[in-house]
Formats: C-alpha cells, sequence, structure tokens
C-alpha cells in the first residue's frame, strides 16, 4: 500500500495502519451438515444450531473487533450468517456476488511455487 489508512477516523490519536486484516467465517450448521451429508454448492439453508452458531460468532466478533464490511457467497446458508454478523456488528449491509464461490475457489487454487506451474 502507499498510503496508511487511520485504524478509527473518528480517533483523535490518529493511530494509522498499513494493512488490512481479514476474518474468514465459516457459514454456521444446515440439516446436511448434522447428518454428515455433503452438500456442496447446494442452497441448503441454516438449521437451529446454526443459527446459534452465527449469533455466537456475531457476539465474539462484535466484542473483539470493529468491522467495516461483510462479504458472502449467495447461498442461503452463508448469507444467513453474514446477516447476523452484519447486524451484530452494525454493518448495513452484506456484500455478496453470485460468482464469489468461484472466485474464492479461483483465488485458493493460484498455483504454489513449484506446483501447478510449467517449467
Amino acid at each position: 500500500m502507499t498510503e496508511s489508512t487511520p485504524v478509527n477516523p473518528d480517533s483523535s490519536a490518529g493511530a494509522l495502519v498499513d494493512y488490512a486484516e481479514i476474518i474468514v467465517v465459516r457459514h454456521g450448521e444446515t440439516a446436511w451438515n448434522a447428518d454428515g451429508r455433503i452438500q456442496g454448492h447446494l442452497d441448503v439453508e441454516l438449521n437451529h444450531v446454526g443459527r446459534q452458531q452465527a449469533a455466537a460468532v456475531a457476539n465474539r466478533i462484535s466484542k473483539e473487533m470493529k468491522i467495516s464490511a461483510v462479504y458472502s457467497s449467495d447461498l442461503k446458508r452463508a448469507m444467513e450468517t453474514a446477516h447476523i454478523i452484519a447486524n451484530t456488528c452494525g454493518i448495513p449491509e452484506v456484500n455478496f456476488s453470485k460468482n464469489f464461490y468461484y472466485s474464492f475457489h479461483s483465488f485458493c487454487l493460484l498455483p504454489v511455487y513449484g506446483y501447478g506451474m510449467d517449467e
């Protein structure tokens, strides 16, 4: 980065940071998770336990850090988890993309030095 951004623009201390911290949270439990079934990209909703899990994560995040954005795939289980976190943390909207799943996997499958690269 070429510029540092204040950690908290409202802060009089003016502390600067030149990095971003990314928190990755898996969606809460679904009925399929509970049954041991693989759901892949099928659109299975959270169950009651999954909603409790999302609320617990949201509560912890809201107490331990200040987040500025929430991103999610378009799957119901991911969106519901993201909305619970966003609402608890005071984030007005969840950013999502129908191509998030494929973009994320493309990012994760980037070649690692010496693996998957033509020599």
